[in-house]
């Protein structure tokens, strides 16, 4: 079931710095990233990171996928845009 987001929804989630370097390191790590990897690079907990990637998931900025050992995660289309406006921002 999806739930209709609104752009100050959105925009609450992501002008944050943590949400941010998120978004920065899934843009910029081509390759499939997991949420440890995330945590340390941002200087986070992995229980904070996992909550953020649920939440951007939900609006559609991430996709995960469950492998064997790991949660991969993944920028979606809407997501790399977003991190592009944001970085002109920033």
């Amino acid at each position: 079931m999806k739930t209709r987001s609104t752009y100050s929804d959105v925009a609450k989630l992501l002008f944050y710095d943590k949400p941010y370097l998120l978004l920065k390191t899934l843009y910029y790590d081509h390759s499939n990233s997991y949420a440890a990897m995330i945590a340390k690079k941002a200087d986070c907990s992995y229980s904070y990171i996992t909550k953020l990637v649920a939440k951007m998931e939900k609006y559609g900025l991430v996709k995960t996928e469950d492998t064997k050992h790991k949660r991969m995660i993944q920028l979606t289309d809407k997501g790399k845009k977003i991190f592009e406006l944001m970085r002109q921002v920033k």
